[in-house]
């Protein structure tokens, strides 16, 4: 099984110390038995949004834990393979149907569609353009994160 986890369930992670309720069986079976595919766009953002409240020390430490984890994988391994154009297309596409996505969440899009990973995420606007490229993603309300 290969999954991705956007953002905030990473910042919520770091906040809480724990993962949502809802993924902790996906996370702890891709811990375990599968992959949890991590883009360095995405480290990027986890890396920003925790050093905006715990600092830049706390923010590195996070995220060499999170990429020193058992099951996790950097995505792609060595050349890019038109993912971030990929990303890009669809990113046009979320504006043609009047959708606002960040980079790091076109380029989770790209890699499922790539991988067939299934996303785990708190953003209603993922979850709906996963529909629409035919991805795979658990929404979970970002006010439904600490239940």
């Amino acid at each position: 099984m290969k999954s991705l986890f956007d953002t905030m369930v990473y910042v919520s992670w770091h906040r809480s110390g724990k993962i949502p309720e809802k993924w902790q069986h996906a996370w702890n079976e891709c811990a375990y038995y599968g992959t949890v595919l991590i883009s360095e766009p995405l480290i990027s953002e986890i890396y920003n949004q925790v050093a905006k409240t715990a600092g830049f020390e706390s923010a590195r430490n996070f995220v060499m834990r999170i990429k020193s984890l058992k099951g996790s994988e950097m995505f792609p391994k060595g050349e890019d393979d038109n993912l971030a154009m990929d990303a890009g297309r669809i990113r046009l596409v979320a504006k043609q149907k009047g959708m606002d996505i960040s980079f790091v969440d076109s380029y989770l899009l790209s890699i499922s569609k790539r991988t067939g990973a299934r996303i785990h995420t708190t953003d209603h606007v993922i979850r709906d353009l996963a529909r629409i490229v035919k991805c795979e993603a658990n929404y979970l309300p970002e006010s439904e994160l600490g239940r």
